[in-house]
């Protein structure tokens, strides 16, 4: 088997090992056949109230690319079936698991962000967002504390440690129910 082969197998085992941990964490299912099938439904993970988005994220040179069809994607397929979107990602190799929202989704938690970071564009045509893994304000995420919001360019994003996620939504009554698929 060549070499491209095995690496796309086991980019698609850690992404569904990651889809799962993540969602026997938050308490959602896993979407069947990760989102990909009409039949089941799109996204990765849901609930009753959310749809999220999951990406295991190898980094280059200790930076990760954010795409903005990622969350733009899993936006309009949200809306479409009633559901709040999130983005799940985690770099490769790595622990920490963070969650991007936008910030109509961002305002309905009620709480407010600690950290305002400018993330500068390498062009003005780029629309991928490009994270230093390593930076201080990502490493200043911890998993009770933490909410950044990250501004690129016109677009705007907030994101926090999976685990201040959960106990948000929990504590604000907007978690879902489990076994909607």
């Amino acid at each position: 088997m060549n070499e491209q082969k095995i690496r796309n197998r086991n980019n698609r085992k850690r992404g569904g090992s990651f889809e799962k941990r993540g969602a026997d964490f938050l308490d959602m299912d896993v979407v069947p056949y990760s989102g990909s099938n009409a039949r089941f439904g799109f996204g990765d993970v849901r609930d009753s109230v959310w749809l999220g988005e999951f990406k295991n994220i190898t980094p280059k040179d200790g930076r990760v690319t954010i795409k903005s069809s990622w969350i733009s994607l899993n936006r309009e397929r949200a809306f479409g079936c009633n559901r709040i979107p999130f983005l799940a990602w985690m770099p490769a190799g790595r622990s920490a698991k963070y969650i991007i929202l936008e910030p109509d989704i961002f305002s309905k938690l009620g709480i407010a962000h600690d950290i305002d970071v400018e993330i500068p564009k390498k062009s003005c045509k780029a629309v991928n967002i490009i994270v230093g893994i390593d930076d201080n304000w990502v490493k200043s995420l911890k998993s009770d504390c933490g909410i950044v919001r990250m501004t690129f360019g016109d677009m705007t994003l907030y994101m926090m440690r999976i685990e201040l996620f959960k106990e948000i939504i929990v504590t604000t009554g907007l978690k879902g129910t489990r076994s909607c698929i």
